[in-house]
């Protein structure tokens, strides 16, 4: 038994292998949020310990004042391998989202360079800038029409 809900903090985080990156992130926090309580520099919320508790099968009795198990029904999965789980969906989203991104950008410019008749039209010219040149070269010659299409 530790002696403060702070030490028990850190005690179940490293007994399921967690960082505090993965802590945090598995309760919906910051780094910073748990590092300052393993740190004894703040006391964790009433809501803060129930996140985590629930989110790590611990006995809540245990977290807050040491007593009985310290996990219900046994020790559970890591939740290192749900957050590796989550942030392996989320960069396998961002790749395909960066993916889909890099053909509609290629897109643009074979529409642009088609239009213009110009492959070169989009070097330097800046985003502001490619909007009011490429509308005045369909014909559009108003400004204010940008923020209208933009």
């Amino acid at each position: 038994m530790e002696n403060s809900v702070n030490e028990r903090v850190k005690l179940l985080r490293n007994s399921l292998g967690m960082s505090q990156q993965d802590l945090a992130h598995s309760i919906s926090t910051t780094i910073t949020s748990i590092s300052r309580i393993e740190q004894g520099h703040s006391e964790p919320r009433k809501n803060t310990l129930q996140k985590i508790a629930k989110t790590c099968n611990v006995n809540i009795s245990w977290l807050i004042n040491g007593t009985g198990e310290m996990f219900l029904n046994g020790k559970p999965e890591p939740a290192k391998t749900i957050v590796s789980v989550e942030t392996d969906l989320d960069n396998q989203y961002l790749i395909k989202e960066n993916e889909f991104l890099r053909k509609e950008n290629e897109w643009l410019k074979d529409l642009v360079t088609k239009i213009t008749g110009n492959p070169n039209f989009l070097n330097g010219i800046e985003l502001g800038g490619f909007y009011k040149e490429f509308l005045m070269k369909l014909g559009v010659n108003s400004f204010n029409t940008v923020s209208a299409v933009a």
